[in-house]
């Protein structure tokens, strides 16, 4: 396996169509099943790790592109200074790498800093024996973090105990679930394909559906009336979000504003407009047929002149012997 420019450049021709899809419909799979919710997190994932790893597999076919492509490699190679476009361009992007992977780290340093010495909450569930709850001024909206030994940091403000009771349950459905890792492993894909807004709108797709997933099973077994109180805390801790900025960004965009909505809408008309699956299962096979795609095409340039193709020809089983 070796990486490739042209597995990369057919990957973002097809997971473009791709990633649009996911950013305006990833709420319909929520709505529709769980299976549905799991398996679009999960074709979400592999999409961000094709992207990371555009490699040529030995089964891989070549397919020659006699234009755009070679002009394009024709520009990578031009010099500027006795230095070629395409090493200026690797420079450029392995140093804003190291910049935002520093300040991910550093970030992450001073959260786990300042929770360390902040005010501890009593909490005791035999579920979840490894989780610590803290209070923080410097906490914007409820958070969780860290590997096996999770904290849920809360900002320092007044709860009645029904919203309380929701805050905590809707973050140990995210230890449950395990999203922290995911989260952390698509911000780094996001710091090192920086410069590629499908990666972007995938992180968003599947910080969301952690959001979706999180928000369903907090409020599975309450009535009308405890779902339109928790409507009110996620409205609220909407704006206090807008306010503020926690030190680690590890949410993605589920808290914007047309995310929120889609997550209100969830809570109480989920059930209501629950799309039919038969819709979804087409786009499925697309999503999946173009993900095989890339692992099987590969965009070369054709860089055969005119010259060379007069003056020689192609062995094929016809021609030899």
């Amino acid at each position: 396996m070796a990486f490739s420019i042209g597995v990369l450049l057919f990957s973002l021709m097809l997971f473009l169509p791709v990633a649009l899809f996911l950013r305006f419909s990833i709420f319909r799979f929520s709505m529709a099943s769980i299976r549905l919710e799991h398996a679009a997190i999960a074709v979400t994932l592999i999409l961000l790790i094709r992207l990371l790893l555009p490699v040529e597999f030995p089964f891989s076919k070549t397919i020659l592109v006699p234009e755009i492509l070679p002009e394009f490699y024709a520009i990578l190679h031009c010099e500027v200074l006795g230095v070629s476009i395409r090493h200026i361009a690797l420079i450029l992007w392995a140093t804003i790498v190291c910049f935002k992977l520093l300040q991910m780290v550093l970030s992450y340093g001073k959260l786990q800093s300042i929770v360390k010495n902040e005010r501890a909450i009593p909490f005791c569930n035999g579920a979840f024996p490894n989780v610590m709850v803290v209070v923080s001024k410097h906490i914007s909206v409820p958070m969780t973090f860290g590997w096996r030994k999770c904290t849920i940091a809360l900002p320092d403000a007044s709860y009645t105990d029904a919203e309380f009771d929701f805050i905590l349950k809707h973050e140990l459905a995210h230890i449950r679930n395990r999203d922290f890792p995911i989260k952390i492993f698509s911000e780094l894909a996001v710091s090192i394909l920086w410069w590629n807004s499908i990666a972007y709108a995938l992180r968003n797709a599947l910080c969301a559906l952690f959001e979706f997933r999180a928000d369903r099973e907090t409020t599975c077994n309450i009535d009308g009336k405890g779902k339109l109180e928790y409507v009110g805390l996620l409205i609220r801790m909407g704006k206090e979000r807008q306010r503020g900025k926690n030190c680690l960004n590890v949410s993605g965009k589920e808290g914007a504003g047309n995310v929120l909505i889609k997550r209100v809408s969830l809570i109480l008309n989920g059930a209501a407009k629950k799309p039919q699956r038969c819709k979804l299962a087409p786009a499925f096979l697309c999503i999946l047929v173009a993900i095989a795609a890339s692992g099987f095409i590969v965009l070369e340039p054709d860089m055969t002149t005119d010259s060379v193709e007069n003056t020689t020809f192609t062995l094929s089983a016809d021609n030899a012997y």
